[in-house]
C-alpha cells in the first residue's frame, strides 16, 4: 500500500517580503498616528487649562472684565505661540485697545491714545466687515508695507488672527 504525501504548502519569499513591509509600514503609519493623538491631546489639555483659568477669573471677579480679557488674551497668546497680543473691543466706528500681553511699549502706547480705524484690506478691517474670524498666514507678505509700520517691514510678524467680538462686532 503506497501512503501519498501530502504537499506541504510553501511560502514564497516575495509574499514573505511584502508580509514584512505592510508590517513596517503600518508601524510606521500607527506610530504617525499616535504622535498626532498626542499633539490633538496636548493642544486640547491647553485650551482646557485656558478655559479653566478664565472661569476662575471670572467666578473671583463677578462684573469686572479687564482681568477676564487680560488672561484669556494671555492664554491666547501662548497657544498661538505668539510675541505679543492685542484685544480690540468695538467702540461706535472703531476698535479700542482693551487687553494687551507682552507688547512692546511703543507699540503698546500708540494703541491706548485714540480709536484704531482698520485700513481696508487688513485682517481686523476684514473681521469687522465680515463678521468671520480672519487668518494671515505671513502679514508681511499679505500687507503692503505702507500700512505696515510707516513703510519699514517688521522684522518677525509672522500670524495674525482675527474675529470678531461675541455680538459679532
Amino acid at each position: 500500500m503506497t501512503t501519498r504525501r501530502r504537499k506541504t504548502p510553501k511560502v514564497k519569499r516575495r509574499k514573505e517580503a511584502t508580509a514584512k513591509r505592510r508590517r513596517r509600514s503600518s508601524a510606521a503609519d500607527l506610530q504617525k498616528q499616535l504622535d498626532q493623538r498626542t499633539r490633538e491631546l496636548a493642544e486640547a489639555l491647553e485650551r482646557e487649562m485656558g478655559t479653566s483659568e478664565v472661569l476662575r477669573i471670572i467666578s473671583s471677579s463677578p462684573g469686572a472684565l479687564q482681568p477676564v480679557f487680560e488672561v484669556m488674551l494671555a492664554n491666547a497668546t501662548r497657544i498661538c505661540e505668539a510675541k505679543f497680543g492685542t484685544l480690540y473691543l468695538s467702540e461706535g466706528d472703531g476698535f479700542r485697545a482693551a487687553a494687551m500681553h507682552n507688547a512692546p511699549s511703543a507699540y503698546a502706547e500708540a494703541r491706548r491714545r485714540a480709536l484704531i480705524h482698520p485700513h481696508p484690506g487688513t485682517g481686523l478691517w476684514r473681521a469687522a466687515t465680515t463678521k468671520q474670524i480672519s487668518q494671515i498666514a505671513d502679514i508681511t507678505v499679505h500687507q503692503a508695507p505702507s500700512i505696515l509700520n510707516r513703510g519699514r517691514r517688521p522684522r518677525r510678524l509672522s500670524d495674525s488672527s482675527r474675529c470678531p467680538d461675541a455680538q459679532g462686532r
